[in-house]
């Protein structure tokens, strides 16, 4: 377990190539700290290892006003895009801030300026790909497990309090 708390205002992105690629695994789970997440990992992991994609993201279904960054499937849990929100897409759903990413997808990161897996690498990574290339980027649906962007120490305590109760 390695953790690394953003320093200066960076992307997401920025941060975990940081890191440095080749000190990382070939599979990496990012999951950002302002989430509180209860979603069966061990199936999240399964999915990203049946395919060949630099990456696996976590979706669950669009909440009125939810400022989530919208993804849209294709076949086989295919991302195809990443519209705006709010999206009129019938297909569209949320991102959670829980990726599962292949060590080659840091060579989509920029060297320079912030970067954001959800805004600028994955998106990238589509406009780059060929539909039938291993670069691509699939989703698994978390829907009915609970998935919360805090924001704030008031939202964390609360989220923990609740979690506590189960």
């Amino acid at each position: 377990l390695r953790y690394m708390g953003q320093q200066n205002r960076v992307g997401n992105a920025d941060t975990v190539k940081a890191l440095g690629a080749a000190s990382l695994p070939d599979d990496t789970l990012v999951f950002l700290g302002d989430v509180w997440a209860r979603f069966d990992i061990v199936k999240m992991l399964e999915f990203h290892r049946s395919h060949q994609g630099l990456a696996t993201l976590a979706l669950r279904k669009p909440e009125k006003d939810d400022d989530a960054q919208t993804v849209v499937m294709g076949p086989s849990r295919r991302v195809v895009s990443f519209p705006e929100y709010p999206s009129d897409d019938p297909a569209a759903m949320a991102a959670v801030p829980v990726w599962i990413i292949r060590r080659q997808l840091l060579h989509h990161v920029p060297d320079e300026g912030p970067s954001s897996f959800l805004k600028d690498v994955f998106p990238a990574v589509l406009r780059a790909a060929n539909p039938n290339s291993r670069v691509h980027v699939a989703a698994i649906g978390a829907d009915g497990q609970g998935f919360s962007d805090l924001h704030n120490i008031s939202k964390h305590a609360q989220a923990a309090f609740v979690g506590f109760c189960d």
